[in-house]
């Protein structure tokens, strides 16, 4: 398979989007973890975070070979990969859910990371076996029946809270938000053709340093975390961390039902917009890759991602996500998660997300 047509000018925006969607869930757990449980940042920043990138990398890959072979197979060239990355609703559960728990209960963060391990590999089990069922599911369900509640969930989960975050700080926001509106919804040219979502991420951070919103406090803290990381796998963690689940299989099961059900809709959603994959593939894939990064590390269940439409109508095709799981493979393994947070303002990435949010 060629290199041809793999990369289009528009990837950059489609990039820029997902790439912050997903640093976005990866500060939120550092920050809930090294914060909030007080887990030791060696464990966060050299196993749980180069793990889950390590997934996210897979996933990325994953999907952007699918989608050049569809590209092949049709004789197309206006494919859109499926976006993929760490499930943000999912998160939250497992975050609050099973990982907060056992730390408030214990006061161990050992075993609440080790618990949040074993929860996320049940739950990629649960979603690979149920990738058998998906096909038919699909079949059997009518789409508005499956486009309706993702429309919900995308409102809720991916636009409202950014719409809240760029009216708290609407000097920040408002610029930028207003490059997408006439970027993304007018399709006016940037000057010198510079891709959207590059001009509003670079205007809205400039902005950002320019009137002190930003200050390089939160930038020298995180360059200690700053090293190689490459993680090992944990199976014996996971062993232990098996031995203290019963009490959240509640919550397990349930929610490796809804990431199955969530992909469902989102290959849905994906053949509304032009683009057919197939079910039992995009499945097996999310609960692999979910299943790969527990044995390594990491706490989170990954999926494919509420938004294909909104990345096509941007103009993003295949290498977007190849670049999104490149880059943040980098910057996970390398400690320098902290440090792109610290860079770009969360107000800039709300613009991104809202317009995706609301296609």
């Amino acid at each position: 398979m060629s290199l041809s047509g793999l990369f289009v000018r528009k990837d950059i925006d489609g990039f820029l989007g997902l790439f912050i969607d997903n640093l976005v869930n990866l500060l939120i757990i550092d920050a809930t973890l090294t914060g909030l449980f007080k887990m030791d940042p060696s464990v966060v920043h050299g196993r749980i975070l180069p793990a889950a990138v390590i997934s996210i990398l897979i996933g990325n890959i994953y999907y952007t070979l699918m989608a050049r072979r569809i590209a092949a197979a049709e004789g197309r060239t206006d494919v859109t990969a499926l976006p993929y990355g760490i499930s943000t609703p999912i998160m939250f559960v497992y975050l609050f859910l099973i990982i907060g728990p056992v730390y408030w209960a214990t006061n161990d963060a050992d075993l609440a990371w080790k618990v949040g391990m074993a929860s996320a590999l049940l739950g990629g089990i649960v979603e690979f076996l149920g990738s058998f069922l998906g096909g038919y599911l699909r079949r059997i369900t009518p789409r508005a029946a499956m486009l309706g509640t993702l429309a919900g969930i995308a409102i809720t989960f991916i636009a409202m809270k950014p719409t809240l975050g760029i009216w708290e700080n609407p000097l920040i926001g408002f610029v930028p938000m207003t490059i997408i509106l006439i970027g993304f919804v007018a399709r006016v040219a940037m000057p010198f053709n510079i891709p959207v979502g590059l001009l509003a991420v670079a205007i809205g951070t400039a902005i950002a340093w320019i009137t002190g919103f930003m200050d390089g406090s939160s930038l020298d803290q995180s360059v200690q975390n700053v090293g190689i990381r490459i993680p090992l796998p944990a199976i014996s963690e996971i062993i232990g961390g098996l031995a203290a689940i019963a009490p959240f299989l509640a919550v397990i099961i349930p929610m490796g039902i809804y990431n199955l059900l969530e992909t469902m809709q989102n290959v849905e959603s994906a053949s509304a917009a032009g683009d057919n994959y197939d079910t039992k593939k995009v499945m097996m894939a999310d609960g692999t890759g979910t299943i790969i990064g527990a044995l390594l590390g990491s706490c989170f269940p990954t999926t494919v991602y509420i938004g294909h439409p909104g990345w096509k109508a941007v103009g993003a095709r295949q290498g977007y996500t190849l670049i999104n799981g490149f880059v943040l493979f980098v910057i996970g393994s390398l400690g320098l998660v902290s440090i792109a947070g610290a860079i770009i303002p969360k107000e800039v990435a709300f613009c991104i997300l809202l317009y995706i949010g609301l296609v």
